[in-house]
């Protein structure tokens, strides 16, 4: 399996380096999120980097320490998009494929979740919980187990899920959609395109993610670390 995450494109915690290389006890945050992918059985990762991304190149290099096949690249062209973004490593991808966040863990079962994904023969699927489960606002509506709106903005009380920042793609999308190489989009405009076609799996999970761009996102992290039990 395989996942291409998203890091190094804005400044965290510490200005000059992005939350991937934070240190957390004695390690960068990207090196649990890799052991966290292995152990679910993806080995295949692509790390897409911005302009934060040389540090993130340097550290791991190609990944053969950490028992996974690394492809990292740097893409500085922030008027790509995100959606522009997993474009633009189209050759490499692999017909499914999780997109993670560069500052977000999230243990589940990923090798089972895409069993379902291509079970279901869909293009997409995006991952959600319930606000009423954390208190949260949200900014995904489901209907008949698919997404049916999202926002990105202007999250709402009265919207029973929110995206947990997490989803799956299949590669084929970009066979019928944004065919034009100089058009900038987004990975919500890669939503919105898969609602409109009706090919947007929903999967509610029971649990929020961790992102560690936050100063309580990384206490919660390392709460993780000494006691994971609580969290799932």
């Amino acid at each position: 399996m395989q996942a291409l995450i998203m890091a190094g494109w804005k400044p965290g915690l510490n200005l000059s380096i992005p939350d991937s290389l934070m240190d957390v006890e004695g390690r960068p945050f990207m090196e649990y999120q890799f052991e966290l992918l292995k152990d679910y059985g993806i080995d295949n990762i692509i790390v897409c980097t911005g302009n934060l991304g040389a540090n993130i190149n340097y550290y791991f290099y190609k990944g053969q320490d950490f028992g996974v096949n690394l492809r990292c690249t740097n893409i500085e062209d922030s008027m790509l998009g995100t959606g522009g973004v997993i474009k633009s490593v189209y050759k490499y991808l692999h017909d499914e494929f999780y997109v993670i966040s560069g500052d977000s863990y999230f243990p589940i079962n990923y090798k089972g979740i895409m069993q379902y994904f291509i079970k279901n023969k869909n293009q997409g699927l995006m991952f959600m919980y319930r606000n009423n489960r954390f208190g949260t606002n949200g900014n995904v509506t489901v209907e008949n187990k698919k997404v049916k709106n999202f926002i990105n903005t202007n999250l709402n009380e009265d919207i029973m899920y929110t995206y947990a920042n997490t989803c799956i793609l299949n590669k084929k999308i970009f066979d019928f959609l944004f065919l034009n190489n100089h058009e900038a989009f987004s990975l919500e405009d890669i939503f919105n395109a898969l609602i409109e076609r009706d090919e947007l799996l929903s999967y509610e999970i029971s649990q929020q993610n961790i992102e560690t761009s936050t100063i309580q996102g990384l206490e919660k992290f390392k709460e993780y670390l000494n006691n994971p039990v609580n969290f799932l």
